[in-house]
């Protein structure tokens, strides 16, 4: 999604050479151009928006220009002012607001509780002034070992980024079910068969996180 206006940009650019072309490359770039153009529209949204800028390694600096700030940051703010209030937390305590305390405690709490809130309030400023991540990271790891600075911010990319982005794995993965209710093993019951199928796919990403260094 983020290379697609860059792709658009190199097909209009070839599109305009003047340098002639075979007329099966003119009919592929019109073709692609117009997948293009589909595609930008289908991402052309509020929620996209969101996923976009809460991935640590694009924020602003690499939007795509089809996704305007100007367009989508204030309904950003306002979904997020909306559905994610502020934590009245402070050190991952809640404030007791019941017992009786003394003058000092009062005046301490107030203070702790206001700086606390300043600093949610502000997330959004925060997360956008750091510089995009480089390399390759695991987008919800980042936010989770985040989580303490950016509480609101993290809830949300929590929301957004968990949603699977195709169904084929899913799919994948009880396609399989055949192999494993097999002739023999017929009398498997409906969650027996469903917890094989979930741990021989959960076993493939243990492995592939061991070899990465995780």
């Amino acid at each position: 999604m983020v290379y697609l206006d860059s792709i658009l940009e190199y097909l209009l650019h070839y599109e305009a050479l003047n340098t002639p072309l075979p007329s099966c490359i003119l009919e592929a770039i019109k073709s692609m151009k117009e997948k293009c153009n589909k595609y930008i529209k289908k991402f052309d949204n509020l929620p996209m928006y969101i996923c976009t800028i809460l991935e640590p390694r694009i924020k602003i600096e690499a939007l795509p220009s089809f996704l305007k700030y100007e367009d989508y940051h204030d309904r950003f703010r306002q979904h997020y002012e909306a559905f994610y209030p502020q934590i009245n937390q402070v050190n991952g305590e809640s404030l007791e607001k019941d017992r009786p305390i003394c003058f000092t405690e009062t005046v301490l709490q107030s203070r702790r509780t206001t700086s606390a809130i300043e600093h949610t309030s502000d997330e959004i400023a925060l997360y956008l002034s750091e510089p995009p991540l480089k390399g390759y990271a695991i987008i919800l790891d980042y936010w989770k070992i985040n989580s303490v600075r950016f509480p609101r911010l993290s809830s949300m990319a929590n929301d957004y980024l968990s949603a699977q982005a195709s169904s084929v794995p899913s799919e994948r993965v009880f396609s399989r079910s055949p192999y494993t209710a097999t002739k023999k093993r017929n009398r498997l019951a409906p969650n027996t068969l469903r917890w094989c199928l979930c741990l021989n796919a959960w076993e493939k990403i243990i492995k592939h996180m061991w070899e990465l260094g995780e």
